[in-house]
């Protein structure tokens, strides 16, 4: 799949684009960063459904044109 990339505001705000094949060993590095509040995760979820919609959080997951960035589902109610 093809992402297109601002790279000149990547470069104007020194942010670095790490891509990543697989997940082992970065798993310690992102709870630290969460526990100690480095990164802001809840402003990551872009949508949220509870249990009875979950059918629309799929829907939504999987349409490009809601810019979903992380779609959470309230298994409890």
């Amino acid at each position: 799949m093809d992402v297109p990339m601002p790279m000149v505001v990547a470069g104007t705000y020194e942010i670095d684009i790490r891509g990543i094949f697989r997940y082992a060993n970065t798993y310690p590095e992102a709870i630290e960063l969460v526990a100690s509040k480095a990164v802001d995760v809840l402003g990551l979820i872009t949508h949220r459904y509870f249990l009875k919609t979950a059918g629309d959080a799929f829907v939504t997951a999987s349409n490009p044109a809601e810019q979903a960035m992380k779609v959470m589902i309230n298994c409890t109610k």
